[in-house]
C-alpha cells in the first residue's frame, strides 16, 4: 500500500490517498482502505486501475517527460542553515511543496518542534514566475519568515529565512524573472 495525490488543473492537491498495488487492487475491490485525513474509501473498480503520481497518470503542471519518466523539474531550494538538518537541502517544485515533520510532506524536518503534516507551504507559480509561502492548515505552531510570524500567504524572495521549529530554512529560487523550465 502506498499513497497518491490528486490534482485540480491548477496544482492544488484535491486529496492524498492511499493506493494498492495492481494486485492488492483487484483482490480488494469493493473492501474499504485508509484515506487522507482519517477517512476512508471503498475501492472500485475504477478506483482500483488508477496509479500514484510517480506511476505517471496524474500531472502537476510543469512537468516533463525525460528517459521515459514523467520528471517534475527543479525551481529553487530550501537549504537548512540552522537545526537538525543543517547543511541540507531540499528540492522545490511547481505548485506546492508542504514543510512538515512526517515523511508525507516534500520537505521533511526531523525537528520535534515541526508539526507532523503541513506547518507551512510553498508555492511556485509557473505562469507568474513568483514564489509564495502560506501558514499550514491547522498548524499549532507559528512559522516566521524573515522573523516575522507567518499569518497569511506572503511573496518571498532570494535569501528569506524560513523558520519553522528549531529550523531556519534559507530560499534560494532557480526559477523567476531570468529562467523558467516554460521557456
Amino acid at each position: 500500500m502506498g499513497n497518491r495525490k490528486n490534482f485540480d488543473d491548477n496544482s492544488n492537491i484535491l486529496s492524498d490517498v492511499s493506493y494498492v498495488s495492481e494486485v492488492e487492487a483487484t483482490e480488494s475491490i469493493g473492501t474499504t482502505v485508509p484515506s487522507g485525513g482519517g477517512s476512508t474509501v471503498t475501492v472500485d473498480e475504477d478506483w482500483a486501475k488508477t496509479e500514484p503520481m510517480d506511476g505517471g497518470k496524474t500531472e502537476i503542471a510543469g512537468m516533463f517527460e525525460h528517459q521515459g519518466k514523467k520528471v517534475s523539474p527543479t525551481v529553487g531550494w530550501l537549504i537548512c542553515i540552522s537545526g537538525p538538518c543543517k547543511g541540507e537541502d531540499f528540492r522545490l517544485h511547481t505548485g506546492w511543496n508542504y514543510i512538515g515533520r512526517g515523511h508525507e510532506n516534500e520537505i521533511n524536518i526531523p525537528d520535534p518542534k515541526v508539526d507532523r503534516s503541513n506547518m507551512a507551504k510553498i508555492a511556485y507559480d509557473h505562469r507568474g514566475r513568483s514564489f509564495v509561502i502560506a501558514p499550514g492548515d491547522n498548524t499549532r505552531n507559528l512559522t516566521y519568515w524573515d522573523g516575522k510570524p507567518l499569518l497569511m500567504p506572503t511573496a518571498i524572495k532570494a535569501y528569506d529565512v524560513i523558520t519553522v521549529g528549531d529550523s531556519e530554512l534559507m530560499f534560494v529560487p532557480l526559477c523567476g524573472e531570468h529562467f523558467s523550465w516554460e521557456e
